[in-house]
């Protein structure tokens, strides 16, 4: 009776150690898996190396422009890392005004996923044979009509809100949206591209 009283605690405590295995395992899992970055659309490539494609790794919200950090992917990574074995996925920053900045939350075009298109200021520079497609005419409408937008309309202040709920929603509640320092607020185009040639390159 004894021995059949200690074969059942002992099966008892695998059990229970068995189900605590089951859960460290899963709470591993989950912290590593990646955070549901935003996927960023940007019409002026220039600006990111000839990136136009990319997945966020950060925002930070200024008063008048955003800056946005991404990496690019829209290239072929393996073909590259062939050709060079040096090669490194660099992250590229852009500052935007926050007028042609177009959130699109997650379930609106993507099912999956949290989206932002950003346009360039002027129409001069989207790329000469993207503005001659009908496509890249539709985005000169769109850059014309954003700039004409004032900071207290009902688009502007809606789409300020959605930046912030997609950055809120993508890096986790904890985290701080910064304030772009009012003298990067004011850089010249120039002095935007020469800060990102010289920006060091980091892993994703």
């Amino acid at each position: 009776m004894l021995g059949l009283f200690y074969t059942l605690v002992v099966i008892m405590g695998l059990m229970v150690l068995g189900l605590f295995i089951y859960w460290i395992i899963n709470l591993v899992k989950e912290k590593g898996e990646p955070a549901n970055e935003a996927w960023i659309l940007t019409y002026g490539s220039q600006y990111s190396h000839g990136h136009a494609l990319g997945r966020i790794s950060n925002i930070e919200i200024g008063e008048t422009k955003t800056k946005i950090s991404f990496y690019g992917r829209d290239i072929n990574y393996i073909k590259e890392a062939n050709k060079d074995k040096k090669f490194k996925v660099s992250e590229e920053t852009v500052f935007f005004d926050n007028k042609q900045i177009e959130p699109i939350a997650e379930g609106s075009l993507s099912m999956h996923s949290n989206m932002i298109f950003a346009y360039p200021n002027r129409i001069e520079d989207l790329p000469l044979s993207f503005r001659k497609t009908r496509h890249g005419q539709a985005i000169a409408n769109i850059i014309t009509e954003n700039n004409k937008l004032t900071d207290n309309s009902e688009l502007y202040q809606a789409r300020i809100e959605n930046l912030n709920k997609i950055a809120l929603q993508t890096f986790g509640g904890g985290m701080m949206i910064n304030y772009v320092e009012k003298q990067k607020e004011l850089m010249k185009d120039s002095e935007i591209i020469k800060e990102i040639q010289v920006a060091p390159e980091k892993k994703p």
